[in-house]
């Protein structure tokens, strides 16, 4: 009777976590931002678009835990309910955000972002704050610029073309941006991991940790500001 009994509770608590784990989209507009603070784990896909809405793509039971607002022109999304064990894709939390031409993006915790088209801003720049992220970027701007905080590590891919490319690179921080057309690329790598970049005109760069600078172009102007590091420019 015992195993009877444990048997059904077991299909029980399948079944409910299977109905907690089924993905479900929610939409809502927004007020007008340029300005993007992601405080918890998300894979966050941008859009550049004429309107500004926000998509949820998450477990039914976690929907109601996405809280979000818009404050002086600064959309803010946190998870107020982040377990520290529990099924991976009840967890998995997807934004899609629609927005006019984005000045900056913060995030502060682990996570994943990435563009459904080019990012048209004259100036624009992201800060991975904390822990591991991934970001994969394409542009089409002015002025793009990138910082890690220590402990931050990950990887930055870059593509598309830029005015100028601004890299302030520590910890355990990638950044491939050997597919981004830049014409200027100002680069400090304070990190264990490289720096690929392509300029066309010129580079300014500083090494001070063992991570290389990468040099996949033939910049008409290289100038070294610092090389305290164990780290290396790099001809390719």
């Amino acid at each position: 009777m015992k195993k009877i009994f444990l048997y059904i509770s077991l299909v029980l608590l399948n079944y409910s976590c299977k109905k907690d784990a089924q993905q479900i989209l929610q939409a809502h507009e927004l007020e007008p931002f340029n300005h993007i603070m992601l405080f918890d784990s998300f894979n966050t896909i941008l859009h550049e678009s004429d309107e500004f809405r926000i998509e949820i793509k998450a477990a039914s039971s976690r929907q109601e835990f996405i809280k979000f607002s818009v404050t002086d022109s600064t959309l803010e999304v946190r998870n107020e309910k982040v377990a520290g064990w529990s099924n991976p894709s009840i967890n998995e939390i997807e934004l899609h955000i629609y927005s006019e031409p984005l000045s900056l993006v913060e995030v502060a915790e682990s996570g994943l972002v990435s563009t459904a088209n080019p990012i048209t801003s004259e100036e624009f720049g992201i800060i991975l704050k904390n822990k591991v992220n991934e970001a994969n970027l394409e542009l089409d701007c002015g002025t793009f610029y990138f910082w890690n905080n220590k402990p931050a590590g990950g990887r930055l891919t870059l593509t598309g073309q830029c005015g100028v490319l601004k890299v302030w690179s520590h910890a355990l921080m990638s950044v491939d941006a050997k597919d981004l057309t830049c014409e200027v690329a100002l680069i400090e790598n304070k990190s264990k991991g490289t720096v690929e970049i392509s300029p066309t005109q010129r580079l300014e760069y500083s090494i001070l940790d063992v991570g290389d600078v990468f040099l996949f172009s033939n910049p008409t102007e290289i100038i070294e500001i610092e090389n305290s590091g164990d780290g290396n420019l790099v001809l390719f």
